[in-house]
C-alpha cells in the first residue's frame, strides 16, 4: 500500500470522500467498521480480537477483494486521473489509519512505516505514537450500498468457482483469459446491471455480459446465489500488451498496434 501511493501527495492529490468512486467509499466504510471494532477491543483489553479482526480485514477485504480489483486502475489509468487518485486517496487513508490501529501492539513496525508515508513529513505528527487514534466516522454510512456490495462479493465468490473449474480443464490459464456470460434472477440481475461496466474488473476477467439464458453447455450453477448461472469461454480478441486484457480493439491504433483502445486512450490522457 505504501508502494501504490509512492507518487501520491495527500496535500495536492487527495480526493474528497464524497467524490470518490463507489468501491473506494465501500472499502473505507468497511475500514471504519474495523476501527470501531478494534477500539472497543482495546478498551476491554481483548487483544486477540484486534489480531483476528485486522488480519481478516487485510486478507479478505483488502488483498482478496479491494486490492485485486483496483490493480487495473492503479497500473493502467493515467497517473493523475480521477479514478487512480480516488484509489490512492483511499489507500492513503487506510494506511494511515491502520498504522495508528497497530501502533499499541506493533509499535516499532508502525513507527518505521510512518516515516515512509507519502507527503511532507512536516505536515503530520513526528511519530505515529503522537497521532490521535482514528475515529469510525463513516462506519454507519451507506447501509443499502454496503448490503449491495456484500451481495456482489457473494456473486464474485461464485464466479471464482466457475473460473477455477474451467482453469482445471485447461480452457483458461489466468482469469483474464476468460469471457463470462451471466444470468440471474431479477434482484441479482438488476444489481449486476447497475455495475455492468465494472463487472470485468470486479471478476478480474476480460469480458462479462448479462444474458437471458446461458444455455446448458459448460454451465456453472450457483448454490449460494440461487438463479445465478455462469458460462465461461475464451475471451474474444487479442491480448493487450499493456493491461493484459483481451480486446477486439487491439491493433486498431497504427501508433500503438499492440494495445487496446482503452489503453490508447489512457496514454493519450497521460
Amino acid at each position: 500500500m505504501l508502494g501504490a501511493t509512492i507518487d501520491f501527495d495527500p496535500d495536492a492529490d487527495m480526493v474528497k470522500f464524497e467524490d470518490r468512486l463507489e468501491l473506494d467509499r465501500v472499502i473505507l466504510v468497511k475500514f471504519h467498521k474495523l476501527i470501531r471494532k478494534i477500539t472497543k477491543a482495546f478498551d476491554k483489553y481483548e487483544f486477540h480480537i484486534f489480531y483476528h479482526a485486522i488480519h481478516n480485514f487485510c486478507v479478505v477485504d483488502l488483498s482478496s477483494f479491494y486490492l485485486d480489483i483496483i490493480k487495473d486502475r492503479l497500473y493502467t489509468y493515467p497517473e493523475r486521473s480521477a479514478g487512480r487518485r480516488s484509489a490512492q486517496s483511499t489507500l492513503y487513508d487506510i494506511t494511515v489509519g491502520m498504522l495508528k490501529l497497530m501502533s499499541p501492539v506493533l509499535s516499532f513496525t508502525s513507527e518505521e512505516a510512518w516515516d515512509y508515508l507519502p507527503g511532507d513529513p512536516g505536515e503530520r505528527e513526528k511519530s505515529v505514537h503522537l497521532a490521535s487514534f482514528p475515529k469510525p466516522e463513516y462506519a454507519d454510512m451507506f447501509e443499502t450500498l454496503m448490503s449491495e456490495w456484500e451481495r456482489i462479493i457473494v456473486i464474485r465468490g461464485e464466479v471464482s468457482q466457475a473460473l477455477e473449474a474451467v482453469r482445471k480443464d485447461k480452457l483458461i490459464g489466468h482469469s483474464l483469459d476468460a469471457r463470462l456470460e451471466l444470468s440471474a434472477f431479477e434482484e441479482d440481475r438488476r444489481l449486476l446491471e447497475s455495475h455492468l461496466g465494472e463487472l470485468p474488473f470486479i471478476f478480474i476477467v476480460s469480458q462479462a455480459v448479462l444474458v437471458e439464458d446461458t444455455g446448458e453447455e459448460g454451465l456453472f450453477r450457483s448454490e449460494n446465489a440461487p438463479g445465478l448461472t455462469v458460462k465461461v469461454s475464451r475471451a474474444e480478441g487479442e491480448k493487450c500488451d499493456r493491461c493484459w486484457n483481451y480486446s477486439a480493439t487491439v491493433g486498431e491504433s497504427a501508433e500503438h498496434p499492440l494495445i487496446c483502445s482503452r489503453c490508447v486512450s489512457h496514454l493519450g490522457d497521460s
